[in-house]
């Protein structure tokens, strides 16, 4: 295989030198910063922050820690990013300029083991977080050796992870800069990028996240920024222009100056200056060059992607199919279903052949080897060519379907049986779809069961079309994932959906509208559909809801009582005791919310626990009892990372004012940043909320202005215009009135003071006396589960 070409940074000298002057791994640092460098698939992203890195670790005083994980490599994707962190810092190494990576001497992981050996978690635990490093880093089969020694296949926590990675860049940190890149950033999914950004605020100190971002058509992918530091810096990569791409041309190839300009008016007009595509036409010239050849006909992506044998064409287009990739030797069994002449070995050649010109990579999984193109710019050469040739599109695309299911109904893979029952509903169109319906179901139901809310809501949004067509129970099932993952907007569209098509019983779609209809505050509405329930008690909970929202808890205890008293435990019961958290003393809240989660607990719903121990922080936090709080919101923010939910923010709102319990103001404000990151955009009241907690919170940790303050205050009252919500427009009003308290010099209110404030009660107040003006008192609101 030729040699990579190394292409020079003509037109980046200045981002260059803007993105070094930001990192600058000399200097020692009070706070992180974040850069992120933004740019379309194939502008050069990669290669240019591995020569910002290497030139950096070069010029630093003290040895930086630098390290760099590359998520377009299937090894490092998601789940596996914390081990892989700690893996790749495992041992001492130098960083090159192809592999930025730099573990210096003293200051790798494993010498933070040695050194700290007596205060870290000793035996079978570290051996098996140990063992999932090594399957992340290494492949599957190093995993299983370590694991076959240890005799267990069980993989370590994810707080374990967590708690060990924080500890290690908190030691290497005291003494040097950190740098950590992500690249392809895009592929991470939400959950574990936050966790990363947390435990980056938590070290703080010393820190440079890195970002790489591939954006489409300038746009990005991803749904939130990263906003990891306040310091942030962005930077954007463009195509070269003609005049850069002569540049490169001649600082890449040995070749005649004069003749430069007629090759780079050539490849421009084939490349349009993208590096990636610059980069594939100079290695194809450079192979001809040495040859001896004198005529050399300069080729861009897609013609030579084009003019490639049949079988060849075949193979890139399967491997573009699937996002994650395709198993290797189903790919193979695909493609000879249409190429009937071909031998496998002849299939072999060509896998071969395209991953020597980079047109394919190949990596590891559970299965066995897998196919997946090179670059992106591969991805849309090929889909550009498809859309002008469907029939092959769409013969290779039902041979890997028929493949699919041919593997599915064999029970060939163990292990593997919801990505192919994946694969089969993302390959098919919605007539096939229609045809084979099982599958969908089977999906559906197996997701359920192990709560994976996020993965179903999508799944019902990607085939919207032929929802109707579906089992009523598993319709029922996609709902309430809308419902336990905050996508409460999509699920009201989609009720009114099916309503229209008959699908599910009446009173059924009639109790998810009014769930979504409470969830979204839309109450006058509700209200309006509360007479036309069924009678139960699920429409006794939903009542319930409605007139804790309005704060008519007199009412609502009433109900509450009268629905506990004669009632067994059951699920609606168990939902009522945790949902009325704020309506009785403390002790009967907690005697409440234990039945409650022992009832959940006994029906493995990891989602409802969580939302029961979010409860029960409450009570605690009213008590003042933080230990208590902290160990039942870090079991609850477990249990919802491992459900993937959206409602792990309010978890993370009551863990931050735990934090401002303790006077850490820091902390409170990043759990605070977090959970405004995971709120659904259609909750503005619980949006409003916490940016008033976080406005309080500055306040506090930085001693904010007290007009500036005000003035952020009425901005977020000024957005409740029209909206019945009475506790939160209390806390707003109360706030405002204590800096216009402090402005005119008069002593505080105290928040016993204020109407409704029940002191005796569990409530959603959560108090924090200014340091700055102890007389004042400002008021926070804690986060609770009710609503469903």
């Amino acid at each position: 295989m030729p040699e990579r070409l190394s292409l020079p940074f003509v037109g980046r000298e200045s981002e260059i030198r803007q993105a070094r002057t930001f990192l600058n791994l000399s200097e020692y640092r009070a706070s992180g910063s974040t850069l992120v460098v933004r740019g379309d698939s194939g502008t050069g992203k990669t290669t240019f922050i591995k020569k910002v890195l290497s030139l950096e670790v070069a010029k630093a005083k003290k040895d930086p820690l630098c390290l760099y994980i590359d998520l377009s490599n299937d090894e490092f994707r998601s789940s596996q990013l914390l081990s892989n962190l700690l893996t790749i810092s495992l041992v001492s190494g130098a960083a090159t300029e192809g592999y930025p990576t730099n573990v210096p001497l003293g200051a790798s992981y494993g010498d933070f083991k040695k050194k700290y050996a007596d205060r870290r978690r000793e035996g079978m635990g570290f051996l098996r977080t140990l063992a999932h490093a090594l399957g992340a880093f290494a492949g599957f089969r190093a995993k299983k050796a370590v694991e076959a020694a240890l005799g267990s296949t069980e993989e370590a926590g994810s707080e374990l992870l967590e708690a060990e990675v924080s500890l290690f860049l908190h030691w290497v940190s005291q003494n040097r800069p950190v740098a950590i890149a992500i690249d392809n950033v895009q592929f991470l999914n939400l959950e574990t990028r936050l966790t990363l950004e947390s435990i980056l605020q938590r070290v703080g100190s010393n820190i440079r996240l890195v970002c790489i971002d591939r954006t489409i058509e300038g746009e990005s992918e991803l749904d939130l920024p990263v906003r990891c530091f306040e310091k942030l810096i962005t930077i954007d990569l463009d195509a070269f222009s003609e005049s850069e791409t002569g540049e490169v041309i001649f600082g890449a190839l040995d070749i005649d100056e004069e003749a430069v300009p007629q090759i780079a008016a050539d490849i421009f007009s084939k490349t349009g200056g993208v590096a990636k595509d610059l980069e594939f036409c100079l290695r194809r010239l450079a192979i001809g060059l040495s040859s001896g050849s004198q005529d050399i006909a300069v080729e861009g992506l897609i013609t030579s992607i084009d003019k490639l044998p049949l079988i060849y064409r075949q193979f890139l287009i399967v491997a573009t199919l699937l996002d994650g990739g395709v198993w290797k030797e189903l790919a193979k069994r695909a493609i000879s279903r249409v190429a009937f002449t071909a031998s496998r070995g002849d299939l072999e050649e060509v896998v071969v052949e395209l991953v020597s010109r980079e047109y394919l990579e190949l990596s590891d999984s559970e299965q066995g080897e897998l196919i997946r193109p090179g670059h992106e710019r591969v991805v849309q050469a090929v889909r550009e060519l498809a859309e002008a040739d469907e029939e092959l599109q769409n013969e290779v695309r039902r041979s890997l379907v028929d493949e699919f299911i041919a593997t599915w109904e064999c029970g060939e893979v163990k292990d593997g049986e919801t990505y192919l029952l994946h694969c089969l509903i993302g390959l098919q169109t919605a007539e096939e779809l229609a045809r084979n319906l099982h599958y969908i179901s089977m999906l559906a139901r197996s997701q359920y069961r192990v709560e994976q809310f996020a993965y179903l809501a999508t799944l019902a949004v990607d085939i919207y079309e032929i929802l109707p067509l579906l089992p009523e129970e598993v319709l029922s099932k996609l709902l309430d994932a809308m419902q336990k993952n905050s996508s409460f907007d999509k699920g009201l569209e989609l009720v009114r959906f099916l309503r229209r098509h008959d699908s599910v019983d009446g009173d059924k779609l009639l109790l998810f509208e009014f769930k979504f209809l409470t969830q979204l505050y839309q109450y006058e509405d509700a209200l309006q559909l509360s007479g036309s329930l069924p009678m139960g008690p699920w429409a006794t909970i939903y009542r319930l809801n409605i007139l804790m929202a309005l704060d008519r808890f007199d009412e609502a205890k009433k109900l509450a009582s009268l629905a506990l008293d004669s009632a067994e435990l059951s699920e609606p019961v168990a939902v009522i005791l945790r949902n009325t958290v704020t309506l009785f003393p403390s002790e009967v809240s907690l005697r409440n919310l234990q039945r409650a989660r022992s009832y959940f607990n006994r029906s493995g719903s990891r989602f409802k626990c969580a939302t029961v121990d979010t409860n029960k922080s409450l009570v605690y936090l009213n008590m003042g009892a933080l230990g208590d709080a902290a160990r039942v919101l870090d079991r609850a923010i477990s249990n919802m990372s491992a459900v993937g939910s959206n409602e792990i923010y309010q978890a993370f709102v009551n863990l931050g004012l735990r934090y401002a319990a303790k006077g850490r103001y820091g902390h409170a404000i990043s759990f605070m940043r977090k959970a405004s990151l995971r709120i659904p955009r259609t909750l503005l009241l619980d949006l409003i909320k916490v940016e008033m907690n976080s406005i309080v919170l500055m306040r506090l940790a930085y001693v904010t202005p007290v007009r500036e303050m005000e003035e952020s205050l009425q901005k977020s009252l000024d957005m409740l215009s029209g909206v019945n919500m009475p506790y939160l427009r209390q806390a707003l009003n109360h706030n405002i009135s204590m800096c216009r308290a402090l402005r005119s010099d008069k002593s505080g209110l105290s928040a016993q003071g204020i109407p409704g404030y029940a002191s005796d009660f569990v409530t959603l107040m959560f108090p924090l006396s200014d340091t700055a003006a102890p007389k004042v008192e400002w008021l926070t609101l804690l986060s609770v589960h009710w609503r469903y």
